[in-house]
């Protein structure tokens, strides 16, 4: 009974630590590997947590008023896709104090690519905010 409540655990604790695992990536990389293959790029992070750095563009809402934050892959870029990172709960009073250009760093959950070509992640969480020198 021991040996067989141990080995539920170790494959209980595996796969729990694989799904809260977040997948560190630059804005930059994300984007650059959705572009270049959709299908892949969703099947590497779609429903996964994903740790992302970029910069602020702009603070948006959608039609439904949910504000979210458009990230560039870039600081002063002109990119023709973003990353839509929707703030948990917690965090949409932090999108107050965001400044353009601002390098951030959000987790959260990767949806994928929206029918615009954006990429969607939901429940961020911001974990740290640097001024751009």
């Amino acid at each position: 009974m021991g040996k067989t409540f141990f080995n539920s655990f170790i494959i209980f604790f595996l796969i729990f630590t694989h799904n809260s695992y977040a997948k560190k990536i630059t804005a930059k990389e994300l984007v650059g590997e959705y572009i270049k293959n959709s299908a892949l790029a969703d099947k590497k992070y779609s429903n996964k947590k994903v740790d992302v750095t970029g910069y602020v563009n702009k603070i948006r809402k959608t039609v439904f008023l949910s504000s979210y934050i458009e990230m560039n892959a870039h600081e002063d870029s002109y990119d023709k896709y973003f990353i839509h990172a929707f703030p948990a709960e917690r965090f949409k009073k932090t999108l107050e104090r965001l400044k353009k250009n601002e390098h951030i760093r959000v987790i959260g959950t990767c949806k994928g690519k929206t029918f615009f070509g954006n990429i969607k992640i939901v429940n961020c969480r911001i974990l740290t905010k640097k001024k751009r020198e």
